[in-house]
């Protein structure tokens, strides 16, 4: 499972973002029965290089929560995660497992069986990091019925 202190360090946030970051895990640990057990930083790099942040995606026990547009307003959802996945789907660029370089890029659409789909973007070493959330999260709780 991701760490957050350890996650936050690999993806090199400002200080700034990881603040807004931590205010948001306290508010969903204020909000839910259980306490947040991994993170999830959203992003793409633009043409030129410049990292865009989409969504802070949240990981408890019993939840899977987002954070939609993190850096400038509060939009927040979360959903159950046991056997929630319907279908996921991974397409990767430049990745090779454990060996993540800069033009690495990542992204992975699922749909719930409620029909509730969700997004997670990933650049560079964060790949290393979305591997992981599918590894430990979706797949985990993905139904094969």
């Amino acid at each position: 499972m991701l760490v957050p202190s350890d996650y936050l360090d690999d993806i090199k946030l400002t200080a700034p973002i990881v603040e807004r970051i931590e205010t948001i895990i306290k508010f969903y640990e204020d909000l839910l029965p259980e306490t947040v057990n991994g993170i999830f930083v959203s992003e793409t790099k633009d043409s030129d290089g410049q990292t865009i942040y989409s969504s802070l995606w949240l990981f408890t026990q019993q939840f899977i929560c987002e954070a939609h547009d993190f850096l400038t307003i509060d939009s927040f959802d979360s959903a159950t995660l046991q056997d929630q996945f319907k279908h996921w789907i991974l397409k990767q660029e430049s990745f090779t497992l454990g060996a993540a370089t800069t033009k690495s890029r990542m992204s992975l659409r699922y749909t719930t069986i409620h029909g509730s789909t969700g997004v997670l973007q990933a650049s560079g070493l964060n790949c290393e990091h979305l591997h992981s959330v599918l590894k430990e999260i979706v797949v985990p709780n993905t139904r094969n019925d």
